[in-house]
């Protein structure tokens, strides 16, 4: 499970900030790896539960349940929005915060809460989902849904996707990706499938355009590009060269057209690995709109090496040489899992030797 897109929870008292909408998206002038922001509406707590999955079924692969009518991927034609440094109406302070981080008090729907907030049931595994209109989705809930994020609509709602972690030895099951559609309410409206048939879908990352990666932890598994609104296919690509333990995906876009994508591999050897779109296919891309070549297109994949000068600092170096990066796994950090890049430094969690890496991106220390 990739932490980094999970938004930060706030109790529904506190005074919204609505972020300002910009009118054209420029990667070099927009903050990197900025959160996605629906809007001032969007709920900070979305628990989704789930059933206990059974078995599993053989590997089809069928992209979306929606039909498709051209191969390109475009999947949003609104910009991503950003918050406004400045909120566009000022909050009142005479609103009582009741948020208290950690500080458990409520027990609702099997959940142990802090003061201030509290849950819902909106989806539940191998059911089908209650909507607002009074109907439910055509299609049943997925089972075992891990790693997710949430991407904004035209209409000022939302779509929450979340990977399916049904794995082959689950019989009668699928993986893949669901998404539940939000209106501007809060409402669900929509539940639909975006990948289907995959394999232990676990986490993932979102990418500068918007769209959701999600990767497969098997043996030889891949990095699906998908497309949240459910219009566009499904791609493998290859951020996840020729297969592995896939965990989480992360970026960083400060030197358009430059962009790196990080990819962690939950295995003793994992290497974490730094894939780089050809620079000239990104330009291409963005000046088209259409971004589907991007990371289905050869670039370079090159594998992280770490030297220790101290218990806890040292340097780190990205080699094309494959063992190389995997003895340094091997010997240093182990089954990597949650991947995040913030201002330039990047955070990676080592779960076997339960440590935060955290790697300066410009001076090539941690």
């Amino acid at each position: 499970f990739s932490p980094s897109n999970v938004p930060t929870a706030l109790s529904s008292r506190i005074p919204s900030l609505q972020p300002t909408k910009l009118p054209s998206y420029q990667p070099t002038t927009l903050p990197s790896n900025g959160p996605t922001f629906a809007s001032s509406h969007v709920p900070s707590f979305v628990p989704t539960f789930i059933s206990s999955a059974g078995p599993s079924v053989t590997r089809n692969f069928l992209p979306s349940d929606k039909p498709v009518s051209s191969p390109s991927f475009q999947p949003s034609s609104t910009p991503p929005v950003f918050p406004s440094s400045k909120p566009s109406v000022a909050p009142s302070l005479t609103y009582p915060v009741t948020y208290v981080p950690g500080e458990l008090s409520t027990s609702e729907n099997g959940l142990v809460l802090s003061t201030g907030l509290r849950s819902k049931i909106i989806a539940t595994s191998g059911e089908r989902v209650n909507l607002v209109n009074g109907g439910t989705s055509e299609k049943k809930f997925h089972q075992k849904p891990d790693g997710a994020a949430i991407f904004p609509t035209d209409d000022d709602g939302w779509v929450y996707v979340s990977n399916s972690e049904v794995s082959p030895e689950d019989e009668g099951f699928k993986g893949g990706v669901g998404s539940l559609r939000f209106n501007n309410k809060g409402e669900v409206i929509d539940y639909y499938r975006i990948l289907r048939d995959t394999r232990k879908n676990c986490g993932g990352g979102k990418t500068p355009w918007n769209t959701w990666l999600s990767c497969e932890e098997v043996e030889g598994g891949a990095v699906y590009e998908t497309d949240p609104y459910g219009k566009f296919p499904a791609n493998i690509t290859r951020v996840g060269g020729t297969g592995g333990k896939y965990e989480s995906v992360a970026y960083d876009d400060r030197y358009f057209p430059t962009i790196h994508f990080y990819l962690t591999e939950d295995t003793t050897d994992g290497a974490t690995r730094r894939f780089t779109p050809d620079p000239d296919i990104v330009e291409a891309a963005y000046a088209a709109n259409d971004f589907s070549p991007i990371l289905t297109s050869a670039g370079t994949t090159e594998y992280l090496v770490v030297e220790l000068h101290s218990s806890s600092h040292g340097i780190f170096y990205w080699s094309t040489n494959e063992a190389e990066g995997r003895d340094s796994a091997n010997d240093h950090y182990s089954n990597a899992e949650g991947i995040d890049v913030r201002d330039g430094m990047l955070y990676f969690v080592s779960k076997v030797n339960k440590e935060l890496f955290i790697l300066d991106l410009d001076k090539g220390t941690y």
